[in-house]
């Protein structure tokens, strides 16, 4: 639909962009530059001016030049949000049985670009305040940040997932099914203490050691306390920067998760 078209209670848009760049195009589908300029300035002109822009990192044949150059679009763009995603590629996924026809970044390479990414636009006045996410400060994605500090949420629709008192649920992905008001469907149970310290150990503001306590025991900060790549502010354990980039690996070998 037009952009005129859009409701004015609409308040932010998410706009989502693997690379700006022509030869990208070969590999995904994407829009020109230019298209992205235009499409920006279409939002802006009627009243949504707090737009979120994804990226991805890792991608075939992304160099530090041409994430630079999405970055420095999605600066000039006065974007208020930027998530920041790694690629994973799937076993059984098209990437992955036909992985050498692409130029993918090593490990090494995809780090330096997680890094080009944080520091750039920390120089730009974003906030780095989620291990994938940078925020103007005041527009980090409030959203998101319920599921990081499990925090109730209801979702409705077709597919939608519910955290609500320590249950998740969630509606079939049918859209009849929804309409026609069948039973959601129960997903298990959530928020013990190694869901809450791993969700904590994302943001920035780090995990609140008394907080911990309280909620789940003196024995609940143990392993957490005695690790490295974190720092102690005060009651706060915060991850560092170092620990960003390494941030599943150190977590599987902290505790038991089956999936990070």
């Amino acid at each position: 639909p037009k952009v005129s078209s859009f409701p004015r209670k609409f308040w932010r848009m998410q706009y989502g962009k693997e690379k700006i760049g022509k030869y990208f195009r070969f590999y995904l589908e994407s829009i020109s530059i230019f298209t992205g300029f235009e499409s920006f300035t279409a939002l802006k002109e009627n009243g949504i001016d707090n737009i979120s822009l994804d990226i991805m990192l890792g991608i075939p044949s992304q160099t530090e030049d041409s994430l630079k150059q999405t970055l420095d679009f999605a600066i000039n763009c006065k974007v208020k949000h930027i998530s920041a995603y790694i690629l994973k590629i799937e076993d059984g996924t098209f990437f992955d049985t036909h992985r050498e026809r692409y130029d993918f970044p090593d490990e090494n390479a995809v780090c330096d670009l997680y890094n080009l990414c944080s520091h750039t636009l920390e120089k730009a006045g974003f906030s780095h305040y989620e291990i994938s996410n940078f925020a103007i400060p005041s527009y980090e994605s409030r959203h998101n940040t319920k599921y990081w500090e499990l925090e109730n949420y209801l979702g409705i629709g077709a597919a939608a997932h519910s955290f609500i008192d320590g249950k998740r649920f969630y509606f079939e992905s049918d859209t009849e099914s929804f309409i026609n008001g069948d039973k959601v469907i129960f997903d298990g149970f959530g928020g013990d203490c190694e869901e809450y310290i791993m969700l904590k150990l994302r943001l920035k503001k780090g995990l609140n050691i008394k907080e911990l306590v309280s909620l789940y025991g003196e024995n609940s900060a143990e392993r957490i306390i005695k690790k490295a790549l974190l720092f102690s502010k005060k009651d706060f354990f915060m991850p560092s920067f170092s620990s960003y980039a390494i941030s599943s690996t150190f977590l599987r070998s902290s505790f038991t998760f089956s999936s990070i």
